[in-house]
């Protein structure tokens, strides 16, 4: 990931299957599925042992999906357990900075924006993982994600809300950053999108929500 000419191949693809011309929006849109793919394992490994991956990228071993996800990251995996906790693995991703650093060289996206698409996903693989283990905790995963993003000191802290449709009620993750896929060609926004009023956003969430 710190190969200028493998990452441009990577915004390349994404390019040519959301068929934009706009290097930050394939950026966007590729950091916003690499960043889910990177976060999958430390989010399910600090739920569970309390300690993650080493996010470093020399220590990462990367496979790339096929077919039409092609450029795409299918698997992560570290070589490296970090010793310590939630607040270690926030230090350690500051290791992540060089990839920020050249993707926003190439693309033009800025560096926040995209540290903001790292704590989103961050925050929606804890879900997720908290999710397949039982009764999700709003208030823990919030503690948790405070933790690994304040330790990190790049990004904002992310935050979740309940979706609530009669009697019941859902976790999801409030992003604050944009994927752009709206500046797509014959796409629309996501439900979840921070650029719409809260309450069209609230009522997008919850139709989702219920079709999941």
């Amino acid at each position: 990931m710190l190969d200028p000419a493998w990452l441009e191949r990577r915004l390349d693809d994404t390019a040519r299957r959301w068929g934009c011309d706009d290097p930050g929006v394939a950026a966007t849109l590729w950091w916003y599925s690499a960043s889910a793919t990177l976060m999958a394992v430390p989010a399910a490994a600090l739920l569970i042992a309390g300690s993650a991956p080493d996010p470093e990228p020399s220590r990462l071993r990367i496979t790339l999906r096929r077919n039409g996800h092609a450029g795409y990251l299918a698997r992560v995996r570290s070589d490296r357990m970090l010793p310590g906790g939630a607040a270690e693995f926030g230090r350690a991703l500051l290791g992540l900075a060089p990839v920020v650093e050249l993707l926003a060289q190439l693309s033009g996206v800025g560096k926040r924006s995209l540290w903001s698409v790292l704590g989103d996903s961050l925050a929606g693989r804890l879900l997720t993982a908290a999710q397949e283990l039982g009764p999700v905790d709003a208030g823990e995963l919030t503690r948790l994600a405070r933790t690994v993003t304040v330790a990190a000191g790049t990004m904002p802290v992310p935050r979740y809300a309940v979706a609530v449709s009669g009697p019941a009620t859902r976790p999801y993750v409030r992003r604050g950053s944009c994927c752009l896929i709206l500046r797509v060609p014959e796409h629309g926004r996501c439900s979840n999108c921070p650029r719409q009023k809260p309450s069209e956003r609230s009522v997008r969430v919850l139709a989702s929500l219920h079709s999941a």
